[in-house]
């Protein structure tokens, strides 16, 4: 009997709470796995991939600033805890090339028998996309420099491509061509240089070479000078 309205339970009523009881579990479950997929989803994003709803809709602009001043071998610096699109770490500078003209951009990683080749696609205010045939790379910035002795400098900052639509990178793009500080926050970024020394993709291999080879000395006698160091007494 219910005690609160004295009337006598039926069977029926046992059968519509068993309802109540599985539809309540049913729903419960939905929601975990539901809750649980999304929170899959987000942490399996491909940062480096394009965003879906930009697939096939970008196209580059005229360039509003002289390409033909940046020269073709560039000079990479990669992020030592992110790598190439998340995936290869590198603690050195690799060289490349670069031609806006034909829209296309090289990563040569020699030391690691894999290179990087991508689209690039200019989208107006120094910022571009750069892209693999897997829709996959990065968005990224120019940045034109002149110092007092008359030196040029051509920087690009580069972003996983999933950041293709985020305010952020638009602030930051509109801060460095005002001259604010990088802020660092880039992943990769690379210097198209114009000294004869880098002035093939050969040459730039062997001078990075050199300079790595010369920084490994430098460590070195570094290392032994505080060895050699007296102790404080």
């Amino acid at each position: 009997m219910n005690l609160l309205t004295g009337r006598k339970i039926e069977f029926t009523d046992y059968i519509m709470i068993s309802r109540i009881i599985v539809i309540s579990f049913l729903s419960f479950s939905f929601a975990y796995c539901k809750g649980n997929t999304q929170k899959s989803e987000v942490n399996n994003q491909d940062l480096y991939a394009i965003p879906k709803n930009m697939i096939g809709k970008l196209y580059s602009n005229t360039y509003d600033f002289d390409i033909n001043k940046i020269p073709k071998v560039i000079v990479i610096s990669p992020d030592q805890h992110e790598g190439y699109l998340g995936t290869l770490k590198a603690n050195s500078n690799h060289c490349g090339l670069i031609d806006l003209e034909k829209g296309k951009v090289f990563f040569k990683m020699g030391d690691v028998k894999k290179d990087f080749s991508f689209k690039v696609i200019y989208l107006g205010e120094r910022k571009l996309a750069f892209i693999d045939e897997s829709n996959r790379g990065y968005v990224g910035y120019y940045r034109y420099t002149k110092g007092s002795l008359g030196i040029e400098g051509h920087r690009f900052y580069l972003y996983p491509l999933s950041l293709l639509n985020e305010s952020k990178i638009d602030e930051e793009v509109r801060e460095i061509n005002s001259g604010a500080i990088v802020s660092g926050n880039y992943t990769v970024s690379f210097d198209a240089v114009g000294d004869s020394k880098y002035s093939t993709l050969e040459k730039c291999e062997q001078e990075e070479i050199k300079r790595e080879k010369g920084q490994e000395q430098i460590t070195e006698e570094l290392k032994k000078l505080g060895q050699d160091k007296p102790a404080t007494p």
